[in-house]
């Protein structure tokens, strides 16, 4: 060290005699001979490539070279190169039909799939770049992203159009316009795209609170490309890709991959899918199917004796094919329900014709009707169907069905609660007084007797938020539908209900019905047209539905707009062209966005939608006007999306639920890229670990490489491990290490090729070696910039003084880094408040910004602690703001409505001040570690573990999670749990549980309760698991026996 000093020193006075006028921030350190060592000697990475080619076209003279090859496999279906690029050019020419230009930005938000990479590539060949987007981040986010970008077009799926309903932009949705891209060309395109045109804007954390785009032409992945090649010299190879879209080193796993002739195995949501994700939805069950009768018709409908074979026919047919539940209407004075008088006179007939299927009314209009006459009915409909009843009760939708009781209508709403509770007693046996003929009261008790003690209820809601709740307090079920809400909107009331639910001490989770319409065949265009017209005679007798969709209407928007008419003026002097125009415009989007229409693999993206808000249960509605035929001929089509929107008993072993090492195995995968916090996980697993041994190549990055990982790492893995470095701004990775095994420092190693790295002081000039400073990178990945941020373009991108090209920039990236003698570059940290957790980049000023936007909180600051070795948590400290008192719970899931799972502390620290520096700045080191908690903050009630499996697992979770108490009903995400701690957790449950259990059995049941409920079942099927194993496992060698086959014929 004195040594170092005493050259610095001489080089520094040496420097200040040859230049004496210089300042002193002027005045180098360094010798001239370091200073070209550094500068030019350690950063002569110049190599020669084809810069002029766009990402799809590397893709494309690959095509060329291996058509017949395996391009991309998931979930068991195999695509060629000539087959992607066939598909990926039919969505080009689609959007090139819209007329998108290069550098214009179109969405894609897709679940991960097959076409999730043909929308990505066919983006790429119209010439737009992508904006990846994941549907597993917030609504606001990605709305937030949408509209920033603004983008020409989106493509995305009928699950996820609420996300993109108000966007005026071209919409794709891929799953619904299948037989149109299929007669576009699948030739490929020609456009004028270059490579200084734009492939991809990513949005990463931004410290003002919004999200930033960094914007990535086509030559800087190109120049990325050709360093890769460099870096990863295998030919062939099958590379597991694992990452989302919306993280940048899944252009490394999808393109480099398929420009280079590898098959990419693409790991699917249900493995990959944060635990927000999960948690804040509802552990996925079997979606129950039941069918729904509201017949159209009005005093002008002609009726002969074959009215009801559509109600009876379809019935037996539900009844012998597991449909849960029949369910029949109240009659309204009105053009619904007409053929339905009481739903007791229709379920009394299906009890009598059926044995399995459950009978229920939907819905019985209870103050319509008098309780005794409701609690007698259904209870002979009990006996009858001997257990089989239930019953949804409203407070009406009408006015006129109130002809029946017309001093009930004013306080409907009560009086439907006040009627139910009397409904109950009575069906319980109790004997109630009511007021007779002469006002004295009569004592009645319910005849016949119901075979069931508690009578199942639903309330039935159009989306009032009230009601969701009221329903939950009273332990009520919901049936609701989808026509005046979105997804989006009954996700949010199913939580105000479940809620709600909990909070009044209710078993369970209670039971969510939605309403949906349905149509289902083998083609989508012939369902479409058979839907069209009773679809719009439906929505002319409810006006509302029609005027909720005019909102979206362009000859609306545009008279509304220039003449400032309301709704219903516009309404009021429409033409019947016009009204025909929204009618079309009605039936379309609610076609697309609100019902079940179209083949059983379109309607499955719905069904996986619903299941994942928490539906338990769709009610089939078939008798909408449709032709009693149409609707017979199509039931077993609907059936079969039944069957697929189960998930069949003992076959688990799906290829889209197999873990990584089964994929690995399987697919016989070489090459894999991911986290350090992934990589924790994958060597944790026993399975995983084991299969990690076949890999060719493995690398790293996207946050701390912690040196113990890369031990275990390079002991697992025969072939390569490499850390990878590299932020977004410089297009993925800027440099690399081959770790080995007797390595005692991780580094981030030296710049790929065509880069340059500098390590400079804050005055911009370099520093010594073994001399932190901050991490500069020039060269050709420097990306174009941030969308629309002049400001922080001129503060981030300067010039690079160091290169005699005057174009040439150079990105600072806020890292603390130092070089030593061999020029290879160490991190040590950051420089600013940004940081990563599990690979993610995160401005910690985004989530301050969103804790400071709360009103009960008046200072906040948030943190990267890691209190427990390989346990990195997100730490945020708060005051409280005068008079307010700090629910972390509620402000946790605030944030879990604006930000990413990964971006929301997972701890919350209360102060009453925050702890600051001598000069009045916060003093982030001064910031006490959190408490130990004793017991989780979660709002559910408390409940013991009932039975040695819950002890057993109550006992894994207080020693992983550090807490004296935790309830059945708490869920492990929200006290303190993470993807890391759940392998933990594992890992001891499977010392002490005589079952496998894989990772994402937590993600699905994330409760105690749910989970050795599941536990419980799994292990009571076992015998019947057996076979189907085995049919599994015969299916999984007969598709690796074809992969080897096709393999064998390749070579």
């Amino acid at each position: 060290k004195i040594s170092q000093l005493q050259t610095l020193f001489l080089s520094f006075v040496s420097n200040a005699v040859e230049n004496p006028q210089a300042s002193l921030a002027d005045t180098l350190l360094i010798s001239n001979s370091e200073y070209d060592t550094l500068i030019n000697k350690w950063n002569e990475t110049k190599s020669e490539y084809d810069g002029s080619l766009c990402v799809h076209q590397l893709f494309e003279k690959q095509v060329e070279q291996t058509p017949d090859n395996i391009a991309l496999s998931f979930s068991g279906v195999e695509l060629t190169y000539s087959e992607l690029n066939q598909k990926a050019n039919q969505v080009a020419h689609y959007l090139l039909s819209k007329n998108v230009q290069p550098d214009q930005l179109v969405g894609v938000l897709l679940d991960r799939s097959i076409d999730m990479i043909v929308a990505m590539m066919g983006v790429l060949k119209s010439g737009a770049a992508y904006l990846p987007l994941d549907p597993t981040y917030p609504k606001d986010r990605i709305e937030y992203m949408l509209q920033d970008a603004q983008v020409a077009a989106v493509i995305s799926q009928s699950c996820h159009s609420n996300y993109i309903e108000n966007l005026s932009v071209n919409q794709l949705l891929i799953d619904n316009h299948k037989n149109t891209l299929k007669i576009l060309p699948n030739t490929n395109p020609v456009t004028s795209v270059n490579a200084n045109n734009l492939a991809y804007t990513i949005y990463t954390s931004g410290s003002t609170g919004k999200p930033k785009g960094v914007m990535v032409e086509h030559k800087n992945v190109a120049s990325f490309f050709h360093a890769m090649n460099q870096v990863i010299t295998d030919k062939k190879g099958v590379w597991l890709a694992v990452t989302s879209i919306s993280f940048d080193i899944s252009v490394l796993e999808i393109f480099w991959t398929l420009a280079r002739g590898y098959e990419v195995a693409l790991f699917s949501d249900a493995q990959r899918k944060s635990s927000k994700k999960v948690c804040t939805a509802y552990p996925k069950q079997d979606m129950e199917f039941s069918l729904f009768y509201w017949n159209v018709a009005d005093d002008e409908s002609e009726y002969d004796d074959d009215a009801y074979r559509l109600l009876l026919e379809s019935a037996k047919f539900g009844d012998r094919n597991n449909f849960k539940a029949v369910w029949t209407p109240e009659r309204h004075f009105h053009s619904f329900g007409g053929l339905y008088p009481n739903p007791a006179v229709t379920s009394a007939a299906l009890a009598a014709i059926t044995e399995h299927i459950h009978i229920r009314a939907g819905s019985c209009v209870t103050p319509l009707h008098h309780p005794i006459r409701v609690a007698e009915d259904w209870s002979m409909i009990d006996n009858i169907s001997k257990g089989r009843t239930g019953i949804a009760v409203a407070a009406g939708w009408q006015p006129n069905d109130f002809v029946i009781m017309p001093q009930n209508y004013a306080k409907a709403k009560e009086v439907m609660f006040e009627s139910l509770e009397t409904v109950q007693k009575l069906w319980r046996g109790e004997t109630l007084e009511f007021p007779g003929h002469d006002g004295k009261n009569v004592k009645v008790r319910t005849l016949p007797r119901p075979i069931q003690k508690q009578l199942p209820f639903w309330i039935t809601t159009a989306g009032n938020p009230d009601t969701f709740r009221q329903a939950g307090e009273v332990g009520g079920n919901i049936l609701t539908h989808l026509l005046g809400q979105s997804v989006e909107d009954v996700a949010k009331n199913i939580e105000i209900y479940r809620e709600a639910y909990k909070a009044a001490g209710h078993e369970g989770d209670g039971h969510v019905t939605l309403l949906l319409h349905t149509l289902v065949g083998d083609d989508d265009e012939k369902v479409k047209e058979l839907a069209r017209a009773p679809m719009k005679k439906y929505l002319t007798s409810a006006m509302f539905l029609v005027k909720a969709a005019a909102w979206h209407f362009p000859t609306f928007k545009e008279v509304s707009e220039n003449t400032g008419q309301t709704l219903d003026d516009f309404f009021e002097n429409i033409s019947e062209e016009d009204l025909d125009g929204i009618l079309e415009f009605a039936f379309l989007r609610y076609y697309e966005t609100s019902g079940l229409f179209g083949t059983p693999e379109r309607c499955l993206a719905m069904v996986d939608r619903l299941k994942e808000i928490g539906v338990n249960e769709i009610g089939c509605l078939i008798d909408y006007g449709l032709d009693t035929d149409n609707v017979l001929n199509h039931l077993p089509q609907l059936n079969e999306l039944r069957k697929l929107g189960i998930q069949q008993e003992g076959d688990t072993n799906t290829e889209e639920d197999l873990s990584i090492a089964d994929i690995i195995e399987t697919r016989n995968v070489t090459h894999l890229q991911c986290t350090p916090s992934m990589a924790n996980m994958l060597v944790a697993d026993s399975d995983c670990a084991d299969k990690l041994k076949s890999l060719k190549h493995m690398m790293v990055g996207g946050e701390a490489f912690p040196l113990n990982l890369a031990k275990e790492l390079t002991a697992k893995i025969q072939d390569t491990v490499t850390n990878m470095y590299g932020p977004t701004e410089t297009t993925i990775w800027s440099s690399t290490q081959t770790i080995n095994a007797n390595d005692e420092k991780i580094y981030i190693g030296k710049p790929i090729d065509n880069t340059k790295v500098y390590v400079l002081d804050k005055f911009k000039k370099p520093v010594p070696i073994n001399t932190p400073g901050e991490l500069y990178i020039s060269g050709d990945g420097v990306v174009r910039g941030y969308h629309k941020r002049d400001d922080l373009n001129a503060e981030k991108f300067i010039n690079n003084p160091f290169d005699n090209d005057p174009q040439s920039r150079m990105y600072g990236t806020g890292d603390l880094v130092q070089y030593n003698e061999q020029g290879i570059i160490e991190c040590l940290g950051r420089i600013d408040h940004q940081i990563k957790i599990r690979g993610y980049r995160i401005e910690l000023g985004e989530i301050e910004s969103l804790l400071l936007n709360h009103q009960s909180i008046a200072d906040a600051v948030v943190i990267l602690r890691e209190d427990t070795p390989n346990d990195k948590r997100l730490v945020a400290y708060i005051t409280p703001a005068t008079g307010q008192k700090i629910d972390s719970v509620s402000v946790k899931k605030k944030l879990a409505k604006d930000l990413p799972e990964f971006m929301v502390p997972s701890v919350f620290v209360e102060l009453k001040s925050l702890p600051l520096t001598p000069n009045g700045k916060i003093d982030r080191n001064a910031l006490p570690a959190p408490e130990q908690k004793k017991q989780s903050n979660s709002r559910a009630s408390f409940v013991k573990p009932e039975n040695a499996l819950q002890e057993k697992i109550v006992t894994t979770w207080q020693g992983v999670l550090n807490l004296e108490k935790i309830g059945l009903d708490d869920n492990f995400f929200d006290i303190g749990g993470h993807s890391l701690l759940v392998v933990e957790v594992l890992t001891k449950l499977r010392e002490i549980i005589d079952k496998p259990v894989k990772m994402i059995d937590m993600f699905r049941f994330p409760t105690i309760r749910q989970f050795s409920e599941y536990l419980s079942a799994e292990q009571g099927e076992n015998k019947k698991l057996t076979e189907s194993e085995d049919r599994a496992k015969a299916r999984k060698d007969a598709r690796k026996n074809t992969m080897n086959r096709r393999r064998a014929r390749q070579k």
